[in-house]
């Protein structure tokens, strides 16, 4: 009868050790994945809106950079956090820290979705909003920064 009784109490005791493993487990995935900036569904724009071809806006009107905004996005290296204003509007919220000053930078993105087209509508870097002839050499750089990014090396 002895080893009935502690037989039963090591299963019981070994499937909630278990459990609570698997619990914490779950939790831990979960948190490091948001503190790591990973797109899970929970935050950010939707797969299509990540995925829509990307251009800027221009005096002229748009101008395609003839890339993705998630490829475009790879080119940015720095920590992102995305504000959601409407369905076809999404601001992202980027920053760095400057070594040589040693303050923080910030840089935010202004993106809206126009006939199937992802337009970058806006940039300001520490609150100074840049022409459309800055925007254009800032959204040059991140693509270049892209292409360093995939080329092998």
């Amino acid at each position: 009868m002895k080893t009935f009784v502690l037989q039963n109490r090591t299963i019981i005791t070994r499937i909630t050790g278990q459990t609570i493993s698997i619990v914490i487990a779950v939790l831990l995935l979960v948190t490091s994945s948001r503190a790591a900036g990973l797109e899970l569904g929970l935050s950010g724009p939707p797969s299509d809106f990540m995925t829509g071809n990307l251009a800027i806006k221009t005096d002229a009107g748009i101008s395609s950079l003839s890339i993705r905004l998630v490829d475009f996005l790879t080119g940015i290296q720095t920590d992102k956090s995305w504000e959601k204003k409407s369905d076809t509007r999404w601001i992202l919220k980027t920053g760095f820290k400057d070594p040589v000053a040693n303050t923080y930078k910030t840089y935010v993105l202004k993106f809206e979705k126009m006939r199937k087209v992802i337009v970058l509508t806006a940039v300001s870097f520490d609150n100074h909003i840049l022409s459309y002839p800055e925007m254009r050499t800032f959204a040059n750089q991140i693509i270049l920064n892209f292409g360093e990014n995939v080329s092998p090396k």
